[in-house]
């Protein structure tokens, strides 16, 4: 076991691809949930709660986001939309 009380699935497996490692990901996750069962559980995400929120008039607040998953092939989206 990893001495880090954040060590996560991709924590681990980053870990072990370090040092030429190829587990699989079910079988990692598998094993962490045999022997740190708790730490697991404390590092699941919860539910995100939604609120409402008003803006005074359009261009007022926007929001983006990006998707860099193609950079590789040299495409990088993002998207923008008004909040209003």
């Amino acid at each position: 076991r990893v001495q880090d009380e954040k060590s996560g699935l991709r924590y681990l497996r980053g870990h072990f691809r370090r040092y030429g490692l190829r587990v699989q990901k079910e079988r990692v996750r598998r094993s962490l949930k045999r022997v740190d069962a708790l730490g697991q559980a404390l590092r699941t995400r919860l539910a995100i709660r939604r609120r409402r929120y008003t803006v005074p008039r359009p261009n007022y607040l926007w929001h983006g986001d990006g998707h860099h998953k193609l950079i590789w092939w040299g495409v990088v989206i993002h998207g923008f939309i008004d909040g209003y």
